[in-house]
């Protein structure tokens, strides 16, 4: 979810269970079948109860091509992250 998240970002998430209500314009991780561990933020749900995703990039992964996600899936809702510090920390 560049320029989000960055590859040199730690998440930290916790593993909803299937009884939590999942918002809607919330970052979720998960592992898709086929492009591997993702973030993505919820777009909806639909009336099987499936979930759809969109990235933050214009050039991510599209909701159609992502698919839709069974709601047995695990999801870990990202709570925050940790960025790579920019400017070294030295003292003067």
């Amino acid at each position: 979810m560049f320029p989000l998240y960055k590859s040199s970002d730690f998440v930290i998430t916790v593993r909803e269970p299937s009884w939590w209500t999942k918002q809607t314009g919330t970052a979720y991780a998960f592992t898709h079948p086929i492009f591997g561990c993702v973030i993505k933020t919820l777009k909806q749900s639909d009336e099987h109860g499936r979930y759809w995703f969109r990235g933050a990039n214009p050039s991510s992964v599209s909701s159609r091509t992502l698919g839709a996600i069974d709601p047995a899936m695990p999801l870990y809702r990202v709570l925050f992250k940790i960025s790579k510090p920019t400017k070294s920390l030295t003292a003067s």
